[in-house]
């Protein structure tokens, strides 16, 4: 029997022209077409643009997904819809998964993607073309030059976070700005992006509408498939618009991480958090650091770009004439790696090389014991709660977390603490780690106790890197999951980051408000 594929395509945004060779292939090879739509419209703009190419004999499904999406609690309709997916699936057939643009971008197609992760049949995503990126190429606009700060933006973000990004931005994309359009009218004014705002509704479609001439377009012609192109004016800065300048401010915020090689979860984790530290901290300029000198020699090694340590990252502070800087750690615990951020910001400080050197602390340090001090290592659980898969007695499922540990230094006791508050919240997790105290052989002993049957693989760490792919989900025989899978148990690997848990983002970001002069940085509690 055929192992049925699903594929999920990007059609473009109306252009038939602009669907991709790959894309039709799959379609020719498609047994089933899912063309989605919503409770309110009764055509597909989509499945016109594939038709052409799909075989006589496809079946065409138009399932309707409403709107709201809430992955705990599902609605019957979507419900329904990923059985029959799975279903079509499981008979061997290939389904196709229509949406317009790009699949990875605002699209539908992002919770269909999550929701059959581990579905046991293959899956793939074929790009497509945004809106606007057609939109810049017809009308000659570039999107980015230079050292340009690019911001894609639904316009229905809180209008506090609106003003946070226009501050920090040299371009922007505008998207779902039918709603509050005389509001974003006046806020694009205010911070000198009107003046070359290009407006296009239903790119690449037969209805398409070009608005050129931004300031005159009335809110009755904007419709939920516009997009903005503009740039800023080069005369205005931000802070003629009342929001604070990046490029030449002297002000930075030093994000410092142990680094990670791969690409794709450095950009999920690491590129995430920082554009975020930019958003929240907009007066600041946000820089990076890697601790890890195999981690950077490999960076430039094979994508040929240079990643400053903490040394070279504050010396380059310095030598820029910055005044205040504030360091932020992205460890877990204050380890090898902490210890060594330190010691090569006391240089700085002894010399007052700056006006003002703060640290702030990794995600486990203050236990709470003092009054008024928050309990990291239980906002750490609370944080994590948010991502644990369904721990039901029925298959009895255990989460194994997967930390780095630090061998030897006393801040490895951050693991018992950290998994003393797991207890206490009655959570079926165990913390193991790669290079510390608590052994992947301690957690094995702790299945068997559990009776577990089903187990689920975690890396309690910043990235999903080299430690996640290969010592925790690698094929090796010596791996965990391979391991544990031997053993008889049912496994499940998770390759996410911390970073890409918007609740751990937030403890990044809290502890960038609680920083302290460097000279004040108590020892953490742990150690």
């Amino acid at each position: 029997m055929s192992i049925g594929k699903f594929t999920g395509i990007g059609v473009g945004p109306g252009d038939p022209e602009l669907l991709t060779l790959k894309a039709v292939r799959a379609l020719h090879e498609a047994d089933v077409v899912i063309a989605p739509r919503t409770e309110k419209r009764d055509d597909s703009i989509a499945l016109s643009i594939a038709r052409p190419h799909m075989r006589s004999e496809t079946e065409v499904l138009e399932l309707i997904f409403p709107m709201v999406y809430h992955a705990e609690s599902l609605s019957d309709a979507w419900k329904e819809n990923r059985r029959i997916i799975q279903q079509r699936l499981d008979a061997g057939q290939n389904v196709v998964f229509l949406t317009l643009g790009d699949p990875m971008f605002y699209s539908t197609y992002i919770y269909v993607f999550e929701l059959l992760q581990g579905c046991g049949h293959p899956i793939e995503t074929v790009p497509g073309v945004t809106a606007f990126c057609a939109i810049a190429s017809h009308h000659g606009m570039p999107i980015v030059e230079g050292d340009d700060v690019l911001s894609v933006v639904p316009a229905t973000i809180s209008p506090e976070k609106l003003e946070k990004v226009l501050a920090v931005s040299d371009r922007l994309v505008l998207m779902k700005i039918s709603r509050k359009f005389e509001e974003l009218r006046q806020r694009l004014q205010k911070h000198g992006f009107a003046d070359h705002a290009l407006m296009v509704s239903k790119c690449g479609q037969p209805e398409e509408e070009v608005h050129e001439d931004f300031l005159s377009v009335r809110a009755e012609e904007v419709t939920y498939l516009s997009t903005i192109l503009t740039r800023r004016n080069q005369s205005v800065s931000a802070t003629a618009s009342g929001a604070g300048v990046i490029k030449n401010a002297k002000k930075a915020i030093l994000a410092v991480s142990f680094g990670t090689s791969v690409v794709a979860t450095r950009v999920a984790n690491i590129d995430l958090l920082e554009r975020e530290l930019q958003v929240a901290y907009p007066e600041y300029e946000v820089r990076r650091a890697f601790t890890s000198k195999t981690v950077r020699a490999r960076i430039a090694a094979e994508e040929g770009i240079k990643v400053d340590s903490a040394q070279e990252a504050l010396e380059r502070l310095q030598q820029e004439g910055f005044d205040e800087v504030l360091v932020q750690p992205t460890h877990i615990i204050p380890g090898e790696e902490y210890d060594r951020l330190t010691e090569a910001m006391m240089q700085f400080h002894q010399s007052s090389a700056f006006a003002s050197l703060k640290l702030g602390r990794p995600i486990l340090c203050q236990e709470g014991n003092v009054p008024g001090q928050v309990d990291d290592f239980m906002i750490a659980v609370e944080a994590l709660q948010t991502q644990l898969p369904v721990c039901a007695d029925a298959d009895r499922t255990r989460v194994i977390l997967m930390g780095h540990g630090s061998g030897g230094h006393v801040a490895d006791r951050c693991y018992d603490l950290l998994q003393e508050r797991l207890e206490a919240a009655g959570l079926p997790v165990f913390t193991a780690t790669v290079e510390g105290a608590r052994t992947f052989e301690e957690a094995v002993e702790w299945l068997e106790r559990e009776q577990a049957e089903r187990v689920v693989l975690m890396p309690f760490m910043l990235v999903a890197g080299d430690h996640a792919l290969n010592d925790m989900a690698g094929p090796e025989e010596d791996s965990w999951q391979s391991q544990l899978t031997e053993a008889g148990y049912r496994v499940e690997a998770v390759l996410r980051g911390l970073g890409e848990n918007p609740a751990f983002r937030k403890i990044y970001l809290q502890h960038v408000a609680e920083a302290v002069p460097f000279a004040e940085t108590a020892a953490c509690d742990c150690k």
